[in-house]
């Protein structure tokens, strides 16, 4: 007599294994045919490569922007020459994709490399940046100034700070980095063709020992 042959039933366990190589596999296939990464760090290598950035670099720190896109995260990274922030944010179907970033050199002996990057989305959500390197033992702590030039109420124009940022050192390879910044109001977001940034550094008493405007920045525009 044959004995009857019982088939086992998959696991949740097998079952969740063949789902996530079903969506790894997926995942290998889109990014074949849209550019799409498997990780996070792998869009901001891509993005680090098409900016000029051929160094080897690693992760210094990144932040949520959360009011443009729902998984977007803004990446600093460095090497030994160059600092670079990027932003990716994460597609179902495609992976981690590249939205575009901006790279500093670091090599031309300046004390201070800086740079802003205002975001905006077509549902109204804005974020602003601020990210570098500082190479300036003296400064102990730092802070960016937002200024705009305002209308008084007797006809004139005056310069006004109009939000202060607090900086916050990341220590790595000898080297301080900084990343700040997050959502912001319409009313903050203003004219960024007008406003001027300044990086403000001050000693252990106080002092001011540095100052100087933040040239290099960038707007972009998501939908």
């Amino acid at each position: 007599m044959k004995k009857q042959k019982i088939e086992k039933r998959p696991t949740r366990l097998h079952r969740a294994v063949k789902s996530v190589v079903i969506m790894l596999c997926a995942l290998l296939v889109c990014r074949m045919l849209s550019g799409g990464n498997l990780t996070r760090g792998m869009a901001i290598r891509s993005g680090e490569e098409r900016r000029g950035v051929y160094e080897k670099t690693h992760e210094i720190a990144s932040l949520p922007a959360e009011s443009i896109y729902r998984t977007m995260r803004v990446t600093l990274t460095a090497g030994e020459n160059a600092a670079y922030c990027g932003a990716s944010h994460f597609y179902a179907l495609y992976g981690w994709q590249d939205d575009f970033g901006m790279a500093l050199d670091c090599s031309s002996g300046e004390r201070v490399h800086a740079g802003w990057w205002v975001m905006g989305h077509d549902g109204g959500g804005r974020a602003l940046f601020f990210w570098g390197r500082v190479d300036d033992a003296a400064a102990a702590r730092a802070e960016i100034l937002q200024q705009r030039t305002v209308l008084q109420q007797d006809g004139t124009y005056a310069l006004e700070t109009v939000c202060t940022t607090p900086l916050v050192w990341i220590e790595d390879g000898g080297h301080r980095y900084f990343l700040a910044g997050g959502a912001i109001t319409q009313e903050l977001s203003g004219d960024y063709g007008s406003d001027e940034f300044l990086f403000v550094g001050y000693d252990e008493a106080g002092n001011e020992v540095l100052r100087c405007e933040i040239s290099a920045g960038m707007g972009s525009s998501f939908s």
